[in-house]
């Protein structure tokens, strides 16, 4: 009976021993789970990041793109306002001399006109141009 007895208390050690490294197994099983859903979400994460720089960078190289053509359409409007303003400057200075050096005699004469010339052409406005108000349907 001796024997029975250490052959039970020997397989009671090793029930419990299995017993303990199963539980140890199975909390180990638990935490790399548990590590793993971690890591999947940490790299869907970072799927997402990723994603949203592609799209950020997508929308600045469209945006540098456009600043660029603006930059252009600037830079010729500019050069045209330039040429445009020696253009004027130019007729200006023209118009300026033309004026300067009177009004040639063939063209004033195109302009002679007696109530432009002649003081005794001029009509005389009546004094009071605008009549007074009156009642309404008066003047009908």
């Amino acid at each position: 009976m001796d024997s029975r007895l250490v052959m039970g208390a020997v397989l009671a050690a090793a029930l419990v021993l299995w017993w303990s490294d199963h539980r140890a197994a199975e909390g180990r099983a638990e935490l790399l789970t548990v590590q793993r859903d971690h890591a999947a979400q940490a790299a869907d994460e970072r799927a997402a990041t990723v994603a949203t720089q592609r799209e950020q960078l997508a929308q600045l190289a469209e945006v540098g793109a456009e600043l660029t053509r603006f930059r252009q359409t600037l830079a010729r409007q500019g050069e045209e306002q330039a040429r445009q303003l020696k253009e004027l400057k130019a007729h200006d200075q023209a118009a300026a001399l033309w004026l300067a050096a009177g009004v040639p005699a063939s063209v004033g004469r195109l302009f002679v006109y007696p109530e432009t010339t002649d003081p005794d052409a001029y009509r005389p406005l009546p004094a009071d141009p605008v009549p007074a108000a009156g009642p309404v349907g008066a003047d009908d």
